[in-house]
């Protein structure tokens, strides 16, 4: 699937050059990378609908505040929402809304920089130096090869709806691959483990795994021993 997932047409976000939803008004409804000549003070914020994301710097740099939808009467109600270490400054330069029902990725820190969102499987979801990323919707399995190859150590890759800094989920170390690829996760289904020699294949800590995962998924999704009796005819 293409990474070009439009925004909702509904999203708005109004920006204010004094507390309390007073002064000038400047309103967005879509990514802005950098706010109209003369209107990027901002002390107040009406979120009027969407998830959105405001930066302190044009090209969506600087500080970032993830606001939800709610009203926002001054600095202080603003600055509760940063995320990182950054500080705000009453400068909204540039702004987006976040995504939903999506994987949405960054090539920096704490959601700054450039982005690629994704709704479906994608075994080539190329980015450099993915930094962090928001989920809302879904369960997501990361990759550091294509076509759904290899895994992390330090993570078994899965990651359910949230915000994420990648210097978190690796213990600071830098990430080494530049490809990272996600799927959908289906949490009925059972982790097989590897075989090592040809004859483990035929254990039943190996067919297992194996068998349940072949059933229809509804059939995994049954919460009693009665129920897939029935199911099942047995």
């Amino acid at each position: 699937m293409s990474c070009d997932v439009a925004c909702d047409p509904k999203n708005r976000i109004s920006c204010y050059t004094e507390n309390n939803f007073n002064g000038d008004e400047t309103i967005y409804k879509a990514d802005t990378k950098s706010a109209p000549p003369g209107r990027n003070t901002c002390h107040s914020i009406d979120v009027d609908n969407g998830e959105w994301l405001v930066y302190t710097h044009d090209f969506y740099q600087g500080t970032t505040v993830l606001l939800k939808q709610d009203y926002y009467t001054d600095d202080a109600s603003i600055r509760g929402n940063i995320r990182g270490n950054g500080t705000w400054d009453s400068q909204a330069r540039s702004a987006r809304p976040v995504r939903q029902h999506a994987i949405t990725l960054f090539d920096k820190y704490f959601y700054c920089g450039a982005t690629k969102t994704y709704r479906e499987s994608n075994n080539d979801a190329q980015m450099q130096d993915c930094r962090s990323f928001i989920i809302r919707d879904g369960w997501w399995k990361l990759f550091p090869l294509g076509r759904y190859k290899g895994e992390y150590k330090f993570t078994n890759g899965i990651f359910g709806p949230g915000e994420y800094n990648l210097p978190n989920i690796v213990f600071r170390v830098r990430t080494r691959t530049a490809t990272k690829q996600f799927y959908s996760f289906d949490p009925h289904m059972l982790d097989t483990p590897k075989a090592h020699v040809e004859s483990f294949k035929g254990s039943l800590q190996y067919q297992g795994p194996v068998l349940w995962n072949s059933l229809a998924a509804d059939q995994r999704k049954l919460t009693s021993t009665l129920a897939f009796r029935k199911k099942n005819r047995l």
